[in-house]
């Protein structure tokens, strides 16, 4: 039989208190595994506050719970309500005061009188906890309520603080980081962004699919579209227009990193107009490098392309020119020969019809080289030039009857003067020629028959102007407008208009020079040419010539001289043999007595020797061993008031050179006939100077 044990009743009551000691270690225990274990699985700043929050809430009770921590070099908080706010400075005292010194700070009923005044209303208990991580608070748990769950857990709660304060500690330092690295992210895209919007040049993103998600102010003047407009939108649907293969090909490159870095191609404006840019491309690659899409930053190179072209042209122009004032002399000499020779003989054979014919068509062959060596020159601004203020308005009266013989019945000519004169420094002779070419082609190009309309007026032109229109200088302009209702022509043709031997016409029916010869007259004037036209809607063409300040029209340089013949000595130096027996031999049979030098120094030679029996001296400009112009000088100094008469075949650029016309001398240009060659002989031995005043004078 078992002895029933007596347990005094002191003991058993020490002993129900133990058991339910143990029974509250327990439950401690486990709160405090559950705590550890929930705060644990928690990834993320956000998230571990609101783990520790949670279990707060759960574990211990309250009206309210906030935890404080300190990051980005501020204070931040979150109560339980997920209430979260930023701050620089921690306003309340008491919080103050526990992150200051590291100390909790507990406040309930059985505090002190003037403690339990800093109570909240309606709490009967306040407990800030520091967080502490690696010997430093870095924030603080404000707990108040109304009673504890559980009885002191506070040694627990400090532990469980500890590990939470590691735990928040990473987070944040993880989140500090990530922060800057978004920062410093965010900022390279801000200044990125800044630099492509506040650069002079057009930027524009796009994506792998070719839209565009960024262009910039620049971008957006040069084409004339509005930012809404444009964000969202396709590129090629827009902008740059490819057909489906060309597009698939694009975005295929794009996507594969391998695009041309740099590229021109044509954009289209709001307008509808085209501007040529100049791209150069930067990939945009994610973090693995993977092709996200292409920045482009282009220029735009309209203006420059055109100028480039106008450019490339003048250089054409000027390689024939020069080939053409080059040939001149020589071409020259060798026409001067064939048509003064082809005079004499005409003279010979003037009895007999069928040699007679014969002589007249080579002559006739012969004016037809010299022409085509007069536009050639004409063309590379070569060819000497008379100008002379001149009314542009009274030019075109006197060239209209010509013109309207020209054009035939079928072309109706309607001229439009500027009512003003519009004086400008022309050869008008010159200026002829262009408007009979201009009329020529105008009417090849109306077949069927048409109008031809001549206007004229004043321009001035500003920087802006000119800027706009790619040519000229600042200044006021006299205007030439010559418009046809022809079959007009496409751009690439018009590009070519002015090229030399360059022809729309049939073989055989245009030498291709007329409107190269046009274009070197006008640049011969100081002025500017320029051609518009469209396929069906006829051709104009405008000439710009400086207008010069009104004065009287220049009245002839001198009357008609009959080509007769003397009885004075006359000193020719020719070193073209042909050249110079035909010269000797015209100014024989005129009656002078000739004293002909095979060049400059054989010409300072025959002079010394009868220095005061010559009474005209003939000297070609260019001569092997001594110029013309050196002989001269050397001629001066044995007789100072010794008359001269210079000739040359070569281009006027070369006689410039040689100070032929500046010093006033008087000058005939190859090929020359007989009979001109005579009047310009006659016309300088009359005259009471020994040369032509101060400027040199072309005889003709």
């Amino acid at each position: 039989m078992t002895e029933l044990v007596t347990i005094p009743s002191a003991e058993l009551d020490r002993l129900r208190e133990r058991l339910r000691e143990l029974s509250r270690q327990k439950s401690r225990v486990e709160l405090i595994n559950v705590m550890y274990d929930r705060i644990s699985r928690a990834s993320g700043l956000d998230e571990v506050i609101d783990t520790i929050l949670a279990v707060l809430l759960e574990s211990v009770g309250g009206l309210n719970l906030v935890l404080y921590h300190y990051r980005d070099g501020c204070w931040h908080s979150r109560d339980i309500y997920n209430r979260t706010t930023e701050s620089g400075e921690l306003a309340d005292p008491l919080l103050r005061d526990v992150v200051a010194n590291g100390r909790y700070l507990e406040i309930d009923s059985s505090s002190a009188q003037e403690q339990r005044r800093l109570l909240p209303e309606n709490c009967e208990y306040l407990w800030i906890f520091p967080l502490w991580a690696k010997e430093r608070v870095i924030g603080a748990v404000r707990m108040e309520g109304m009673l504890l769950n559980t009885l002191n857990i506070r040694g627990d709660l400090e532990t469980f603080f500890r590990y939470a304060a590691l735990i928040l500690n990473n987070e944040i330092t993880s989140y500090s980081k990530l922060s800057r690295a978004l920062y410093q992210a965010r900022e390279s895209e801000r200044r990125f962004r800044e630099t492509l919007e506040n650069m002079t040049l057009m930027a524009i993103l796009l994506d792998r699919d070719g839209i565009i998600f960024f262009c910039n102010d620049c971008f957006l003047a040069a084409t004339g579209w509005q930012r809404a407009e444009v964000l969202g939108g396709n590129w090629f649907e827009i902008f740059c227009h490819l057909d489906d293969s060309g597009k698939k090909s694009y975005l295929a490159s794009l996507a594969a990193g391998n695009l041309d870095l740099h590229q021109e191609h044509d954009i289209r404006t709001k307008a509808g107009t085209s501007r040529l840019v100049s791209w150069n491309t930067t990939f945009l690659c994610d973090s693995t490098g993977t092709v996200e899409g292409v920045a482009l930053i282009g220029e735009d190179i309209t203006e420059r392309r055109h100028l480039e072209t106008q450019l490339r042209q003048a250089q054409k122009m000027e390689s024939i020119g020069t080939l053409a004032g080059g040939i001149a002399h020589d071409f020259n000499n060798i026409l001067t020969a064939i048509i003064g020779y082809g005079q004499l003989l005409e003279r010979k054979v003037h009895g007999d019809p069928s040699l007679l014919q014969n002589v007249r068509h080579i002559q006739s062959a012969a004016e037809r080289a010299a022409g085509l060596t007069t536009r050639l020159l004409a063309f590379s601004r070569k060819q000497v030039i008379q100008p002379r203020p001149m009314d542009l308005n009274a030019i075109i009266r006197t060239v209209e009857k010509l013109l309207k013989q020209l054009l035939g019945e079928d072309v109706e000519l309607k001229t439009s003067l500027w009512p003003e004169a519009l004086v400008v420094n022309a050869d008008s002779n010159q200026l002829d020629h262009v408007l009979i070419n201009l009329a020529t082609n105008a009417r090849d190009a109306m077949p069927d028959g048409g109008l031809l309309s001549i206007a004229t007026k004043r321009q001035d032109m500003d920087e802006d102007y000119c800027q706009y229109h790619g040519f000229g200088s600042p200044g006021s302009y006299a205007v030439i407008s010559v418009s046809d209702s022809g079959c007009g022509m496409a751009e690439p043709l018009c590009q070519r208009i002015f090229e030399p031997f360059f022809t729309t016409k049939e073989t055989g029916k245009g030498t291709g020079l007329g409107l190269s010869m046009a274009y070197g007259i006008v640049q011969q004037h100081n002025g500017y040419i320029n051609v518009y036209s469209e396929p069906g809607n006829g051709t104009t063409f405008r000439i710009y010539l400086p207008l010069e300040n009104a004065a009287a029209v220049a009245l002839p340089l001198h009357h008609a001289v009959v080509a007769t013949g003397g009885p004075e000595t006359v000193l020719l130096a020719e070193d073209d043999a042909t050249v110079r027996e035909l010269m000797k031999a015209v100014l024989g049979e005129a009656g002078y007595t000739v004293l002909a030098a095979v060049d400059g120094l054989d010409a300072v030679r025959l002079f010394r020797q009868q220095p005061e029996t010559v009474h005209l001296v003939i000297l070609d400009v260019i001569m092997p061993g001594m110029n013309g112009k050196a002989v001269y000088d050397e001629l001066r100094k044995i007789r100072p008031q010794v008359k001269v008469l210079f000739c040359s075949g070569y281009a006027s650029d070369i006689i410039h050179k040689k100070g032929i016309l500046e010093d006033g001398f008087n000058f005939i240009s190859k090929p020359v006939t007989p009979q001109a060659f005579l009047k310009a002989v006659r016309r300088v031995l009359d005259q009471d100077v020994p040369h032509g005043g101060d400027k040199g004078r072309i005889l003709e």
